[in-house]
């Protein structure tokens, strides 16, 4: 279709919603000229009924004759309602070499220039320069924060290229992903940066935050509090101990990976956050507390339906499950471990179990395996009760 035929196809479609739109207000106003005149109101709920079939007749008209238009239109000449849609599903990540979309043309430039959806995703580090543009043009929109696992940030870099960007845009972050690499914990760990960038500033929006380190050299200092109102999804990968205080009155997800952790490291972490629906821990290898365990601290889980915890030695995993408060209706699934420390705390599997087949409805061992020889239980609010002891369970005693 060349630019003549275009623009006579243009002032034909004008003159027909013209003369469409006359002939539509002459009939509403003669309507309007006869209400008094009606006996019911199903008559007038009939007149509502028309204009709504109308209405969407002349919608379904309209979206049919873009449609039309946009496949005929060569790309640079699309709807830039169109051009945004397309952008939206070519937002490119960090590692795409493919050439941007908005490269097409000027015109797609410009949209995506133009729309700050698509400014929305920032990953650190990055120049101040390049900073400054996007926070520009993303304007108030939440953002995404994705600080990726690289090397090759030295102190300045951590303060001007991480740590400025992300106080500027706490309160307007709805997601953040951090995962601190040994390199970084090496001049700063997570916990003294976030100290010393985020102080006082509240992430106001925030409701899924990812914090990974896995260094075993961390300096010590005091624990950063960051306060997120807001947050549902927390995961936390590596040493829990040296992670910031996250101050929190609406968590319901919690995912934590890391090892050697014991029942008071779990039970401190999780009387953190009470309002929890659902928890994974992954604990690579148990943790063993030698002599008596702390007893005072029972954190209460009242909303909680899922609970996976893998795995504690079975000393633990017992001292854990007693000492803390969640219904009879949640989901429950273990792994044990058998006790490696010998001695007058060292209790076996059928210590760990027996006094548990009383408060639940089902008790279910899946397997057991030897080496450090572990089970896994798996308790549901089902009725009755249902125990599944195999032979090698039997014989192990």
């Amino acid at each position: 279709m060349d630019e003549d035929d275009s623009g006579a196809s243009s002032a034909l479609v004008s003159a027909i919603c013209a003369d469409f739109e006359e002939k539509i207000a002459k009939i509403i106003q003669h309507q309007a000229c006869h209400v008094d005149e009606l006996e019911s109101g199903d008559a007038l709920v009939k007149i509502h009924e028309t204009f709504r079939e109308v209405k969407s007749k002349v919608a379904a008209s309209l979206q049919t004759m873009k449609w039309q238009l946009n496949r005929k239109a060569p790309v640079e000449r699309l709807a830039p309602e169109l051009i945004l849609e397309i952008l939206r599903y070519y937002k490119l990540h960090e590692t795409s070499y493919v050439p941007a979309a908005y490269s097409t043309s000027t015109r797609w430039r410009n949209v995506a220039v133009g729309s700050p959806e698509l400014w929305t995703k920032l990953s650190l580090p990055i120049h101040p320069k390049l900073f400054a543009l996007i926070k520009e043009r993303s304007g108030t929109r939440p953002m995404f924060v994705y600080i990726p696992n690289c090397d090759g940030c030295d102190a300045r870099c951590l303060d001007e290229k991480i740590g400025k960007p992300l106080s500027q845009l706490a309160s307007r972050i709805r997601r953040l992903d951090i995962f601190w690499s040994r390199e970084r914990s090496s001049i700063q760990n997570v916990n003294n940066f976030l100290r010393a960038h985020i102080r006082r500033r509240e992430f106001t929006i925030l409701e899924t935050f990812q914090l990974s380190e896995y260094s075993d050299d961390l300096e010590e200092g005091p624990t950063a509090i960051l306060d997120m109102p807001a947050l549902r999804e927390l995961v936390l990968e590596g040493e829990i101990t040296t992670k910031p205080y996250i101050r929190t009155s609406a968590l319901a997800s919690l995912d934590v990976s890391w090892t050697g952790m014991t029942s008071s490291d779990l039970r401190l972490l999780l009387a953190q956050f009470p309002y929890l629906e659902e928890c994974s821990i992954e604990n690579e290898r148990s943790g063993f507390d030698i002599g008596t365990r702390p007893a005072h601290l029972s954190p209460s889980l009242d909303n909680l339906r899922s609970l996976s915890v893998r795995s504690l030695c079975v000393s633990e995993m017992s001292h854990f499950l007693d000492h803390i408060v969640i219904p009879f209706s949640a989901d429950i699934v273990v792994e044990v471990e058998r006790d490696r420390n010998p001695g007058a705390v060292a209790q076996s599997f059928a210590d760990f179990f027996g006094p548990r087949i009383a408060p639940y409805n089902e008790l279910r061992i899946d397997d057991i395996h030897y080496g450090p020889s572990y089970c896994t239980i798996l308790t549901t609010p089902a009725a009755g009760l249902d125990t599944d002891i195999d032979e090698t369970l039997r014989r192990s005693g």
